[in-house]
């Protein structure tokens, strides 16, 4: 091959990779003109777009609003994701340099009522209390143990699964090792014991809520149902 030939390719490549680097210079300078938010999920309770901002400032550690950078943009999604309230969260950029945050917030199934109150999402992580959101979920009242966090928020999730459990229920304590549980609709407590044998135990708290329905006249304040095929029932 002729060498003008060569001097000619090598000079097509050189073009090439500088067109390319050159690109990719200016697609990392380009400005963020603009901040889009979405809230994914139930939407927006505890966080607001307000909110969204102030965090994005305080991470402006590596010039991320100035510049279009994947490692400063991964660096801050982490620190969203480390948030208590954020269960996901994705941070990208489009040509027109708007940046966009997808974030979605941890929902609430429990509140812890004690000392230092807060709430616990589907799978037992801690979300604290906020001024600007209050979850209306049930209440566990007392201090919970770590060992227990777990097997309560498995009976919650349990009990959510049935619409008349679900409707009741409305708070929990942990005493002499069982969970004893509040009804709305119903002034005696239930003595529930352990995350076991849940099936029986709906069908026998519920047979014991018509019962008491068709009998006004006997009145309770406990029920337990950790026994087998029996309801103890305490009179007041």
């Amino acid at each position: 091959m002729k060498r003008s030939k060569i001097l000619h390719l090598l000079f097509m490549l050189a073009m090439l990779v500088g067109s390319v680097v050159l690109t990719k210079i200016r697609s990392n300078n380009i400005l963020t003109s603009e901040l889009v938010v979405n809230f994914k999920g139930k939407g927006a309770r505890f966080l607001d777009v307000e909110i969204v901002n102030k965090l994005l400032i305080q991470s402006n550690d590596s010039l991320f609003f100035q510049q279009k950078d994947m490692v400063a943009l991964n660096k801050v999604e982490q620190q969203f994701l480390d948030h208590p309230v954020v269960k996901s969260a994705e941070l990208f950029t489009v040509p027109e340099g708007k940046l966009h945050i997808e974030i979605e917030e941890r929902l609430p199934i429990v509140r812890i009522q004690a000392d230092n109150s807060f709430y616990l999402d589907e799978v037992g992580k801690v979300i604290p209390l906020s001024d600007r959101f209050t979850a209306k979920v049930p209440l566990f009242y007392g201090e919970l143990k770590e060992e227990n966090m777990q097997a309560l928020v498995q009976l919650i999730s349990k009990l959510s699964s049935d619409a008349f459990l679900a409707a009741e229920v409305i708070d929990f304590q942990w005493q002499n090792s069982a969970f004893v549980l509040g009804l709305r609709s119903y002034p005696f407590e239930v003595v529930w014991g352990e995350d076991n044998a849940f099936e029986h135990k709906v069908e026998k708290l519920k047979r014991f809520c018509a019962f008491t329905l068709e009998n006004k006249d006997k009145k309770f304040n406990r029920i337990n149902l950790t026994y087998d095929k029996q309801v103890v029932a305490r009179h007041n």
